[in-house]
């Protein structure tokens, strides 16, 4: 890429926060900046993927990895399985879970037992024993609700610290998250509260709510409009009908419409499964644009419908609406960020694990899985150590799990599968300190759009589109006033920018790579 098309984009950084708030660049103190090299190496995902395997509806079935394997007591959890983000993450772990435990142990203990002192526990008399690969959310929610139940857990990962895209890190002394910034379903009644209250952790979590009158704002930088979405469905739709009164119509058939979708998944309002295969509505085939452009006509009102795209690696005429569906609903419910970063729900969980009788240990990198007669029977890792159980699941990204398993593990038809899969698009990311009692603290998540027509076309912007979309957010601390301590800036980008360095290692990519960085951010 050109380092004139840097500036470029380092322009509308800036300009972009200088709108709202003049001054913003003598107001920061240090910044620390990641690429997509910087995510791949600590995620190990091919090219740096933010959201794992992408997900097209125009495959149809081929287009979605199961939890199960070929392998009868390997399963696989996280960003891979069901649906991208958070919430895909904890319905591919309860679905893990339910295939280990059967449905009366998981969603109706967590729907009807959603307090840990509310009943009994199943414990049987001898513990099955199960090892879990990776200590991301996917991984340690598996893991401790299978150790609640009664499973002897076992959780290895890689890294010093647990957590994954929970875990925050420590740049000249100021602590930033890696990712997670915003959760939706802390709201009482939500998915998260419902789990973290059964697990016996909710009141150990520091989560403070985003604004009720704007729990997103996003702004169109082509004709400097904005709109702050306010939080609840009736509100949410009022809002949006005030905006564009010539489409009030379409928008409440379109939010009707959302909502209906995610109804027909079962597992996102954690109850009894109502719905087989065949029921599911046509709709559920379609991709995210088509779904929108049904109800909506507007172009700007299309786009500022998909401003959350992002968060979900959303590329037109391939996601499913049904994705778009369950990630705006999230949201429009209410969203919350962890006061002093999301370290401390990856913590809480291990402790979970660990009060259960369970181990949590880090450090632990496995590099090779030893298969016998079609069964894991032994997990070795890079510190000598053997490990084995009854059940596997797998919260590493696919490729990671073919290395380190035995070539003939899977069949040639599943390998080539997982191996062919397609991948989201990464990001760059700006963490900021600012001075001190110099920025206003913003209590919710800020999107910017330069061109709107771009809308589920991340991954294919150009050097001279990008950014066509960033997000900001200022991070809430314990005792938070009125001044921000750290923002974090996100911007998609493709791999391919920083495929000359790919070969490189961490604080080994070169005088060009740093003076890349450099041009992207001061």
């Amino acid at each position: 890429m050109e380092p004139n098309l840097f500036f470029s984009a380092r322009r509308i950084l800036y300009e972009t926060l200088e709108m709202d708030f003049p001054g913003t660049k003598a107001k920061i103190e240090d910044y620390y900046t990641a690429t997509p090299l910087t995510y791949r190496d600590y995620t190990l995902t091919p090219e740096g993927s933010m959201y794992g395997m992408a997900k097209d509806v125009s495959k149809g079935v081929a287009g979605r990895v199961s939890y199960r394997t070929k392998i009868p007591n390997l399963l696989m959890v996280g960003q891979n399985i069901n649906s991208h983000g958070i919430l895909g993450v904890l319905v591919g772990s309860i679905t893990a879970c339910t295939a280990l435990l059967g449905e009366e142990s998981v969603s109706r203990q967590i729907r009807e037992r959603c307090s840990p002192d509310s009943g009994d526990t199943l414990h049987p008399h001898t513990k099955p024993s199960t090892l879990i690969i990776g200590g991301g959310l996917g991984g340690l929610v598996s893991g401790a609700l299978l150790a609640k139940e009664g499973h002897q857990v076992t959780v290895l990962e890689k890294n010093r610290i647990i957590g994954g895209g929970l875990q925050c890190f420590t740049h000249n002394g100021v602590r930033y998250p890696t990712g997670m910034h915003i959760f939706g379903g802390f709201q009482p009644g939500g998915q998260l509260h419902k789990i973290c209250n059964y697990l016996g952790i909710l009141d150990q979590l520091d989560l403070q709510a985003t604004d009720s009158q704007s729990f997103d704002e996003i702004h169109n930088l082509s004709n400097n409009h904005c709109f702050c979405m306010p939080r609840g469905r009736k509100a949410y739709t009022e809002y949006l009908c005030e905006r564009f009164p010539h489409e009030t119509e379409g928008i409440r058939a379109y939010v009707d419409a959302m909502y209906r979708l995610t109804e027909e998944e079962d597992l996102f309002y954690l109850r009894e499964a109502t719905h087989s295969p065949m029921d599911f509505s046509d709709q559920m085939t379609w991709p995210a644009d088509r779904f929108i452009a049904h109800y909506i006509h507007d172009p700007e009102l299309q786009a500022l419908l998909a401003y959350l795209s992002p968060l979900y690696a959303g590329v037109k005429g391939e996601t499913p609406a049904i994705t778009h569906a369950l990630i705006n609903v999230l949201h429009i419910e209410g969203t919350h960020q962890f006061v002093g970063g999301s370290q401390q729900l990856a913590d809480t969980l291990a402790k979970v694990i660990i009060q259960h009788g369970g181990a949590v240990l880090a450090g632990e990198e496995v590099d090779s899985i030893d298969v016998r007669n079609h069964r894991i029977h032994t997990v070795h890792t890079v510190t000598g150590h053997q490990y084995e159980a009854e059940n596997y699941i797998s919260d590493v990204p696919s490729n990671v799990l073919l290395q380190i398993l035995s070539h003939n593990a899977f069949p040639p038809s599943f390998r080539h599968r997982l191996l062919e899969a397609p991948y989201s698009y990464s990001a760059f990311k700006v963490y900021i300190q600012f001075k001190k009692d110099r920025f206003p603290y913003i209590n919710h998540p800020c999107y910017c759009t330069k061109d709107p027509s771009h809308y589920f076309s991340s991954s294919q912007c150009s050097p001279e589109q990008w950014p066509n979309e960033m997000m900001y957010i200022t991070h809430p601390e314990p005792h938070q006033a009125a001044f921000a301590h750290t923002m974090t800036i996100i911007c998609s980008m493709p791999y391919e920018w920083v495929r000359p360095w790919e070969s490189t290692a961490v604080g080994h990519r070169g005088e060009s790579y740093r003076q890349w960085k450099q041009q992207c951010t001061d």
